[in-house]
């Protein structure tokens, strides 16, 4: 199951949906500069030329305006307002698309953030999506409810997950997938439609592309 830990601050109850830039930020560092310890200009680097953590900080903008619009209207007018022209620019010229009713943990990454759409589902913690996915609802009979998305998963590019269906924690799914059943906890899936291939499948060095 997705965990829960971590969703309240020190002298500050938040919901679900909040504040994980830090995270965020810190794997993709790791990811996008190949290092732990990036300079200053490394990070100024990899906010000003590189897309996945500015295309991930609008997302937590769009989080951060609705925790202060629960704790005080006026608070959210300024974050929500910024976030709304932002995130027009990210559909627009991106086509990356992040609804604002999906909950995603720390350490979220988007490799190569195009032509992405993310509707109202659940992502666990250290998540990596790549171009291309697709994870919304199921259109067929039945199958109208969203994929659940445990930790530790990598999505492949060009992939499409439907349906109320389960990911489990530390699965991946093979580019080009359709996923539209349960993924098993660890499992390597490809195929239209996904099939397991690898029952036992370590996707670490997917997740955290750093040099040791």
């Amino acid at each position: 199951m997705i965990s829960d830990a971590g969703h309240h601050a020190e002298g500050v109850a938040l919901p679900k949906r909040h504040w994980h830039l830090r995270e965020d930020c810190e794997k993709g560092y790791r990811i996008g500069l190949r290092t732990r310890t990036p300079s200053f200009s490394g990070k100024l680097k990899a906010w000003l030329w590189q897309l996945e953590i500015p295309c991930v900080a609008v997302y937590r903008l769009g989080q951060l305006a609705q925790t202060l619009h629960r704790e005080h209207v006026a608070f959210a007018v300024i974050p929500y307002a910024i976030y709304v022209v932002l995130q027009a620019f990210v559909r627009l010229v991106l086509h990356v698309e992040i609804s604002p009713r999906c909950e995603i943990g720390p350490g979220f990454h988007l490799g190569h953030p195009y032509s992405i759409i993310i509707g109202p589902t659940r992502i666990g913690s250290n998540c990596n999506v790549t171009h291309g996915v697709t994870i919304g609802m199921g259109l067929s009979a039945g199958r109208g409810g969203v994929p659940t998305i445990g930790n530790n998963v990598w999505i492949g590019p060009n992939s499409v997950l439907t349906g109320p269906i389960h990911i489990g924690d530390g699965a991946t799914v093979g580019a080009g997938s359709i996923v539209t059943r349960d993924v098993p906890p660890g499992a390597l899936v490809m195929g239209n439609p996904a099939r397991v291939v690898l029952a036992e499948y370590d996707n670490a060095a997917l997740l955290d592309l750093v040099e040791p």
